[in-house]
């Protein structure tokens, strides 16, 4: 089995500062965005050279994935690649 890393997602209490702030002062580049089924708003971001991407997500009130901030959820889930899943897992 071949893995790597595909992306890190992070939840942000405003999408519009965190996007500033990564893409204005960190230098990050927008590759993607949209938004989810309840809602919710993801921006995919990477830098220069990097096969790695950052993903921000905002969920709104009401959505099942909304909670109130508090310090260390920030960490929303990490994403990797699996090339030929389930070889050398004997």
């Amino acid at each position: 089995m071949i893995f790597r890393f595909y992306y890190t997602g992070i939840r942000v209490r405003d999408l519009k500062k965190s996007l500033d702030f990564y893409t204005g002062v960190i230098g990050l580049k927008v590759v993607g965005k949209g938004t989810m089924p309840h809602g919710g708003k993801y921006v995919h971001l990477r830098g220069k050279g990097s096969k790695q991407m950052l993903e921000l997500n905002w969920y709104p009130e009401g959505s099942k994935f909304y909670s109130e901030y508090a310090a260390g959820d920030e960490l929303d889930h990490l994403a990797g690649l699996c090339e030929r899943p389930g070889r050398g897992l004997d």
